[in-house]
């Protein structure tokens, strides 16, 4: 913390600290604008990190900062550049294939997983919350076609679907969450103190 000195009668000293005061508050918005980029920074590189290879031409990636009064706004962004999109056949009313397209978000994919079992031991943090309606999701009317009408979301670790392209049957287990945002919310969160240690030398 900045230490003034004035003497009260002493008109000079009076001026000079009021020109160290409204220097100090520049000093602190500067120094606040650093610690939003710098810690934002170590958000983002665990965003990269926790992005799935078959993901990361989907998305895109980046920061906003946004100068306040008195300090700023930083804000994380993850977006979808192009849907995530998935071809599989089904057998319609007269018993033919018909092809079956579902344009996915990447970044939900990522963040909150998908299919059917994917990782058990890689639970969203907030799957356990009934009110957030959030975790590994599901896909809609899934059935097991090889082996009958079988929920796999409840029944099977995995869910088998025939291939629009190669017209073979294949199988998945779902997207693991690697919860990028919120990881990148966790190690933020660690650092935070660490950062404003550094910046305002406190």
């Amino acid at each position: 913390m900045k230490k003034l000195k004035i003497e009260l009668f002493n008109q000079a000293t009076i001026q000079q600290a009021i020109k160290d005061i409204e220097d100090y508050k520049q000093e602190i918005i500067k120094g606040t604008e650093r610690f939003c980029k710098e810690l934002s920074d170590e958000g983002i590189k665990i965003v990269n990190l926790n992005i799935p290879d078959e993901f990361a031409s989907y998305v895109a990636f980046g920061r906003k900062i946004d100068p306040q009064q008195y300090g700023c706004d930083a804000i994380i962004i993850l977006t979808d550049v192009v849907p995530y999109e998935s071809r599989w056949l089904v057998k319609g009313e007269n018993g033919k294939e018909i092809e079956k397209t579902a344009k996915l978000s990447a970044v939900l994919m990522a963040e909150f997983g998908s299919g059917v079992k994917a990782d058990a031991n890689a639970k969203h943090i907030k799957a356990t919350n009934v009110k957030e309606k959030v975790g590994r999701g599901t896909f809609p009317s899934q059935t097991n076609e090889p082996f009958g009408n079988i929920n796999h979301a409840q029944k099977q670790d995995i869910w088998w679907y025939k291939d629009a392209k190669t017209k073979e049957w294949q199988h998945s287990s779902g997207a693991t969450p690697k919860m990028p945002i919120y990881n990148a919310y966790l190690e933020m969160e660690r650092q935070i103190r660490q950062k404003a240690r550094e910046i305002f030398k406190t």
